[in-house]
């Protein structure tokens, strides 16, 4: 192989076999020449113990996929001009990959369910030859899944109080387009979680706060607690960076300088209220003033305006992430225990609304790339979790499983990686 120049962090994400590795740059910093650097080491090394297609590789889009895979295949070419003279084994060896090129597995995650879901079929009692739905049909399917699921309420809504109450409260309007929008909201959101039914149930039970006497004691005052303490987290770091930042201009320094410093201040007080867990800490020392930046004369408007910005920001993040703190506790678990009922009717329409949306998609024998995901969850995992006897044998296929972009995975894709990956 040509020789490249490398820093010495790609080199160390090129050699590394110490286990999982995460690679973590910036665009345009050589991520996918050290994914093919990699590979081309990986079918080098061990006397030509592997093969092109022992990997797994991931990629976010069909057109990223067909050029990863290009790239490899001249890495590979190349590799073959120089390995002719000097090690005829491993260019015989090389020879066979570029052959074997187009049987790997380089594709997007939802390829690569697919072609599980066709060969395991009989497992999950599933057509092998579904088809994927595409975006205008699902959208097409579920308005019909969305006025069989309204028809079927209002047929016996007066049997259904937490359905009225959800329709009452929370579809509001002279007609349902509010509630068939929050019901396709809340269906995308659930379907990001690996067992949908399963969190749908937890939600549904979460919904009782029993015998609790602060909301910061349910499951929804400790997420929209933690939510906040990361906000201000984040928003103390952007704050000591803006301070930071004045010392470019003396004259700017001496005037803003005290203000930053006070906002500084002041945020660092609140997140240290809010770590002691207490709703009402919060809701008592909101921050309410926190003043006000004056123009500094002979000045360049552009230079404060860089250094403002920022602060003005950062404002007002925190004040959208106070709003949640606008009532005390005792009220706040008042109004969770009065909207209880319109959630749980929501839930309750939910799980109608998918049930309709999975009887149309079996009519027509496709699936969405929801249901990719889901299927091969299930195909992959036993009822306690545990990986099945079909993940164990599709472990034994690759020597090494490369997901590009993960970033963008989702918690569902990440079970599916760790499901056909040694050790989790």
């Amino acid at each position: 192989m040509a020789d490249i120049v490398l820093t010495p962090q790609q080199r160390e994400a090129i050699e590394n076999r110490g286990g999982t590795l995460l690679v973590s740059a910036a665009a345009g910093s050589g991520k996918t020449k050290v994914l093919v650097e990699r590979v081309m080491r990986r079918l080098c090394e061990d006397n030509g113990a592997n093969n092109i297609n022992d990997f797994l590789i991931i990629t976010y889009t069909k057109a990223a996929a067909q050029e990863l895979r290009g790239k490899i295949a001249a890495a590979i070419s190349e590799a073959l001009v120089e390995k002719i003279s000097d090690d005829y084994k491993l260019y015989l060896h090389l020879a066979r990959q570029l052959s074997r090129i187009y049987l790997a597995q380089i594709s997007t995650v939802h390829a690569f369910c697919a072609n599980l879901l066709r060969d395991y079929a009989h497992e999950l009692g599933i057509y092998p030859d579904f088809r994927i739905a595409d975006e205008v049909e699902c959208v097409l399917w579920q308005q019909q899944a969305l006025d069989r699921t309204l028809d079927e309420t209002y047929a016996g809504l007066d049997e259904k109080a937490e359905c009225k109450a959800f329709l009452d409260r929370l579809g509001a309007g002279r007609d349902d387009r509010a509630c068939a929008r929050i019901l396709l909201q809340a269906y995308s959101s659930v379907q990001c979680h690996p067992d949908p039914g399963g969190w749908i149930r937890e939600c549904l039970q979460d919904l009782e706060p029993g015998s609790a006497a602060d909301i910061s004691k349910t499951r929804w005052g400790e997420y929209l607690i933690r939510e906040f303490q990361q906000t201000l987290a984040e928003q103390i770091q952007v704050m000591e960076r803006g301070l930071s930042r004045l010392s470019v201009n003396g004259a700017v320094e001496e005037k803003y300088g005290p203000t930053f410093q006070r906002n500084l201040e002041q945020l660092r007080e609140l997140y240290a209220r809010g770590q002691t867990g207490d709703w009402d800490e919060i809701y008592r020392h909101k921050i309410i003033d926190f003043g006000s930046l004056r123009p500094v004369q002979k000045q360049d408007p552009a230079l404060l305006e860089r250094l403002r910005q920022p602060r003005k920001q950062c404002i007002e993040r925190v004040k959208k992430a106070q709003d949640v703190f606008s009532m005390p506790s005792e009220e706040a678990l008042t109004e969770l225990r009065s909207v209880a009922p319109a959630i749980k009717g929501m839930f309750r329409m939910l799980e109608a609304f998918i049930a309709h949306y999975r009887a149309i998609k079996q009519q027509h024998r496709a699936m969405d790339f929801g249901d990719l995901e889901h299927e091969t969850i299930r195909l992959l995992s036993r009822a306690d979790g545990s990986p099945s006897d079909a993940a164990l044998e599709i472990r034994g296929r690759y020597c090494e499983i490369m997901v590009d972009e993960y970033q963008d995975s989702n918690a569902v894709q990440d079970r599916i990686f760790r499901a056909v990956s040694r050790d989790g």
